[in-house]
């Protein structure tokens, strides 16, 4: 009877389980007793006493602060004498790509652990426990550097640098030299040439003027069209509908642009979790580059329920039900119904009803249409009247551009209403079309993206390694 009930207990989640023993496991979509794989038990903790300092311009010292691991996690224990004095190490990369993002070639980053710099610490190192382990950092910024020259070799020659903010005499930071490489090679892409790439990036400082020299190359590779479109990752819908929905047509023209569109529509079917397009990094034998749409099914089953309460309408009650995937062409199926004046009146000819149900089939005709069906049925029952209603509305939506979609069909509605003037029906039939333009902001050219944040300390790290000191 004791092991019975605390089980019961137990899948109540009124009994505590040890961390160790104990596992995820996941109820109606909510997950319990999940860890976070990603962080490593800290088995021998060495805690540390930091002590910083960035300098006298409070701002840029904010700045560095936050990019140093050591001043986030400082109230967090490390895994191990050695944990520190790596973590230390790691520290100084990511202060010298903050420093170099503010055009701070000059700077000096010096750091000690228990007193010792790190460089001079023995491979193996011991600390004493008695206390926080004494860590210091300091940080001389030096002056801000400005671009002096800007050298572009290979295809990148024919871009004006100041189209790309390498302008003579600005601030040089480092992201802006990624930024402006990145757009360069996008610029190619844009062209037509899948194949474009990097062959030089990087800085060389001249200490005595504050300036640095900018080399930057690119190589655009030909113009190709797109050739054969695999489709994998997905075991519920049909490859060939995703094949035809992106509308990556083979032998047109390879266009970035296309593909990001392309990668838009199939986020909007809402069916899959994950959506990646791959081009091939080389062409095939018809000169024509293949490209690869990987994806990953989401959930396409949903439901919902609801309640509520009324002093004047009394209790409400309201659920639906969904599938994204209904055939396996992302075709979407929404059931709604609700009901309410539960408690104010029993008779249920004197409720309020409404269910509806709504259809979309993607691609019913070719790439550019989309069938919408919907029926609607409803009750309502003020106290002055009686109102009972029946809607079928179907349309067409066709896209003309990726900015224009024109839509039309056929609504027709059957109502009842019974008041003081006795019971009245309508029958009303419609066809109304409609025309949707999406605008979009465009950015200006200056504002080249920059890498996500996991890969763009990588970046900044990488064009550190290509910094040459000019003394």
């Amino acid at each position: 009877m004791r092991s019975l009930t605390l089980c019961l207990l137990a899948g109540l989640g009124l009994v505590a389980v040890d961390a160790p023993a104990a596992s995820a496991f996941e109820i109606f979509g909510w997950k319990f007793f999940e860890g976070d794989d990603s962080v490593a038990a800290v088995t021998d903790p060495v805690r540390y006493a930091l002590t910083f300092d960035g300098g006298s311009d409070k701002d840029l010292t904010a700045t560095l602060e936050d990019a140093s691991a050591l001043a986030r996690e400082k109230a967090d224990p490390v895994n191990g004498d050695l944990g520190l004095v790596i973590k230390a190490r790691d520290d100084r990369e990511r202060l010298l790509a903050a420093l170099y993002e503010n055009a701070r070639y000059g700077a000096v980053v010096t750091i000690t652990v228990d007193g010792t710099p790190i460089d001079e610490l023995p491979p193996v190192p011991e600390f004493s426990r008695d206390r926080p382990v004494p860590v210091s950092v300091s940080v001389e910024p030096g002056p801000v550097f400005t671009i002096g020259s800007v050298s572009l070799t290979g295809d990148a020659t024919k871009f004006d640098p100041s189209d790309y903010d390498l302008d003579i005499g600005a601030q040089a930071n480092s992201t802006l030299v990624i930024s402006a490489a990145g757009k360069m090679v996008e610029d190619l892409e844009k062209e037509g040439r899948p194949l474009a790439r990097l062959t030089e990036r990087g800085l060389t400082a001249d200490h005595k003027k504050s300036t640095v020299d900018i080399r930057i190359g690119a190589e655009g590779g030909p113009v190709a069209e797109v050739g054969a479109v695999t489709v994998t990752g997905s075991k519920t819908v049909d490859p060939e509908f995703v094949e035809t929905w992106s509308r990556l047509d083979q032998n047109r023209r390879y266009s970035p642009e296309e593909i990001k569109d392309a990668n838009e529509r199939l986020r909007k079917l809402g069916v899959f979790s994950s959506i990646n397009i791959v081009k091939s990094d080389r062409l095939d034998d018809q000169g024509r580059i293949p490209l690869a749409i990987e994806v990953s099914d989401g959930k396409q089953r949903y439901f919902g329920l609801g309640a509520q309460f009324s002093s004047l309408d009394g209790f409400g009650l309201q659920g639906y039900w969904g599938h994204r995937n209904l055939f396996g062409g992302a075709e979407s199926l929404k059931l709604t119904g609700s009901i309410s004046r539960l408690g104010e009146e029993w008779d249920y000819r004197k409720l309020d009803y409404l269910a509806s149900a709504e259809f979309s089939k993607p691609g019913i005709f070719d790439a550019y249409s989309t069938l919408n069906v919907s029926v609607i049925a409803q009750q309502v029952n003020p106290e002055t009247y009686r109102s009972t209603s029946f809607t079928k509305l179907a349309n067409i939506g066709y896209e003309l551009t990726a900015q224009d979609t024109i839509t039309g069909g056929f609504d027709l509605t059957w109502n009842e209403t019974d008041d003081f003037r006795g019971v009245s029906q309508f029958l009303t039939f419609s066809l109304p079309v409609t025309w949707n333009r999406r605008c979009q902001r465009r950015q200006a050219r200056s504002e080249g993206r920059l890498p996500s944040a996991p890969h763009r300390h990588s970046e900044l790290r990488d064009l550190s390694r290509q910094f040459i000191p000019d003394d």
